[in-house]
C-alpha cells in the first residue's frame, strides 16, 4: 500500500507538471508541461507557442451542435491585454530619422500584435543610454507585463579614452571602474550598466529580453563576432531574463541571401541597413524569439512566416 507521504508526493508531482496561468504549454520545440492548472486551458497562439489562458476547455462536440449565438459577447481571452514592447538600443534599432538607413525597430511591428515604443537612440551605448536618462525614461513608463528588448554593443568599444562618453570599462565585473579622461567621469562595464537597467525594469514587473547586437555586413567586414555578443548572453543568464542571439540569426540569413543582395542593404557603411535590410534584421529577431521556449515575446508574434525559416 502507498503511504500518505507517497500519495502527497505523487499529487504534488502532478500539480507541478502543470503549467500556470499565462505559462507556456506547447509549441514547436516545447518540452515542458502540456497541461494547465485548473481554470485555464492550453490555447494555441502560433505554431511555436501555446499558452495557459483563463477559461474552461471547450465542450465536446456533438452530432447536432446548437447554432452559434448571434448576440455577441466578450472577445476571446488572449495574452495579457495592454502590453507594450519598448526598444532600447542604438541606431541599428532606432526609428527612421530621415537618413538613408533605418533600424530594425522600424519594421518589427508588422510581425507583432502589440504596440511598439521605440526608444532607441542613434550613437548611444549602454553607458550613454544610462547617463543621459534614456533607460530611466523606459523604467518610469514600463508597467507590469510590458516587454523591453535591450540591444547594445556597437558603440561600447574603445574604452573611455578611445571612445569618450560612449566606451565602457573592459571586462565583466560589476564593481570595476575606470575614468573618462575627457570628462573625469567614473565609468563602469557593460555588465554594470545592463544589469542595473534590467533589475530596475524587473522591479516594475516588466519582462526583459536581452538581444545581441546585429552583425555588420559580413561580405565587407570580416572582423568576426564582437565580444559583446557573448557578453549579452552572459548578462541575460546572470539576470535570469530571456536572450535572443540576434547576431547569429541575422548572419544566418545574410549568408543565405548572398553578397549581391546583402551589399545592397548597406547604403552608407557596413553597419547601417536600408529599410529593406532592416526588415531582414527584424525577421531574424522574430525567428530567434520563436526558437527559444518561454521567450515572453513569443505569444505576441502574429506572423511566423519569417526568415530564416529554421532555428540555429
Amino acid at each position: 500500500m502507498f503511504s500518505v507521504a507517497v500519495l502527497v508526493g505523487l499529487l504534488a508531482a502532478t500539480v507541478n507538471a502543470q503549467s500556470p496561468v499565462w505559462g507556456q504549454c506547447g509549441g514547436i520545440g516545447w518540452t515542458g508541461a502540456t497541461t494547465c492548472v485548473s481554470g485555464t486551458v492550453c490555447t494555441k497562439l502560433n505554431d511555436y507557442y501555446s499558452q495557459c489562458q483563463p477559461g474552461a476547455a471547450p465542450p465536446p462536440t456533438t452530432a447536432n451542435p446548437p447554432p452559434p449565438s448571434t448576440t455577441g459577447g466578450p472577445a476571446p481571452t488572449s495574452a495579457p491585454a495592454g502590453v507594450t514592447l519598448y526598444l532600447a538600443g542604438d541606431s541599428t534599432t532606432a526609428p527612421d530619422t530621415g537618413t538613408a538607413y533605418a533600424g530594425w525597430g522600424t519594421q518589427i511591428g508588422k510581425y507583432l500584435s502589440i504596440p511598439i515604443n521605440n526608444q532607441a537612440v542613434p550613437g548611444k551605448s549602454s553607458r550613454s543610454f544610462t547617463d543621459l536618462g534614456y533607460f530611466n525614461n523606459i523604467i518610469n513608463s514600463a508597467k507590469t507585463n510590458d516587454l523591453v528588448i535591450i540591444e547594445f554593443g556597437h558603440n561600447e568599444g574603445g574604452g573611455p579614452a578611445g571612445n569618450p562618453q560612449q566606451g565602457v570599462c573592459p571586462g565583466t565585473s560589476l564593481t570595476a571602474t575606470c575614468q573618462d579622461p575627457s570628462t573625469g567621469q567614473t565609468v563602469y562595464t557593460y555588465f554594470k550598466y545592463m544589469e542595473d537597467a534590467i533589475n530596475s525594469l524587473k522591479a516594475k514587473g516588466a519582462k526583459v529580453i536581452v538581444s545581441s547586437q546585429t552583425p555588420n555586413n559580413p561580405f565587407k567586414d570580416t572582423s568576426g563576432t564582437p565580444v559583446y555578443v557573448s557578453y549579452a548572453q552572459q548578462v541575460a543568464q546572470q539576470t535570469s531574463v530571456a536572450y535572443v542571439d540576434h547576431f547569429s540569426y541575422t548572419l544566418k540569413q545574410y549568408q543565405a541571401l548572398g553578397a549581391n543582395t546583402v551589399n545592397g542593404y548597406f547604403p552608407v557603411d557596413t553597419i547601417h541597413t536600408s529599410s529593406a535590410g532592416a526588415d531582414v534584421v527584424a525577421q531574424a529577431l522574430v525567428r530567434g524569439v520563436l526558437c527559444v521556449s518561454g521567450n515572453p515575446l513569443a505569444p505576441y508574434v502574429k506572423n511566423t512566416n519569417v526568415q530564416p525559416s529554421t532555428c540555429i
